[in-house]
């Protein structure tokens, strides 16, 4: 996730900067927002993946606004290594009936931000990513598609566990977890046409560059 987001925001391969798995970007390749912002545009960031893409990785540089981190118990809870060291410790919180990652920011957050800003911005040209984190596992989407119901407590469960197990493994899982993540994209699709809907609704959507990339697959 940080080496393709570095490479999205400074037009260089990966290999050819700092960043790592977790070693952040350092502040020798001019990113993007920079340029942007240098000529006159306003710029913003939206995090939803507060793990890989929060400040603290380099990739904030040249966002004049910048949301990531939302100081919420679920997100503080995700932050503390003795909360790391349970969730390891038990497999995860399911007992408590949380499944999903602690923290995790959900897509509509991400573009709420976003609409409250660009209403905010004023009549300059903008720059904005939007970092959506929704169709990554553990894949917990409201219902499943082909059923047209919620998932069980032990669906979710086990999601949970698949989230952490080898791929290499995951053969007689591979439907199930297709499915679900599949239930995930249409989700985040249904997202994105909420996006753009209100851009048009605000007359932006005809002067704006709307750009759709993923930062990884997730070798299905």
């Amino acid at each position: 996730t940080l080496p393709s987001h570095a490479s999205f925001l400074t037009g260089r391969y990966p290999r050819e900067l700092s960043v790592g798995w977790y070693q952040p970007l350092d502040d020798r390749p001019r990113t993007l927002p920079e340029v942007l912002c240098g000529h006159g545009f306003a710029t913003a960031g939206f995090v939803g993946n507060t793990k890989y893409c929060p400040r603290t990785t380099g990739l904030r540089r040249g966002f004049g606004h910048y949301e990531d981190f939302t100081f919420g118990w679920g997100e503080i809870l995700h932050h503390s290594a003795y909360v790391q060291l349970l969730d390891r410790k038990l497999g995860g919180f399911g007992f408590l009936g949380v499944y999903d990652e602690l923290g995790r920011k959900p897509a509509r957050q991400v573009t709420d931000g976003f609409l409250r800003w660009v209403d905010g911005h004023g009549p300059r040209p903008f720059f904005a990513l939007l970092n959506y984190f929704d169709a990554h596992a553990p894949y917990l989407p409201s219902s499943l598609p082909d059923q047209r119901r919620p998932l069980t407590h032990d669906e979710k469960a086990r999601l949970h566990e698949l989230a952490d197990a080898d791929w290499s493994e995951l053969e007689p899982q591979a439907n199930f977890l297709r499915t679900c993540y599949l239930a995930k994209v249409q989700e985040l699709d249904a997202e994105l046409q909420r996006l753009t809907a209100e851009l048009d609704r605000r007359g932006l959507l005809d002067n704006t560059l709307l750009i759709v990339t993923s930062d990884h697959g997730e070798q299905f």
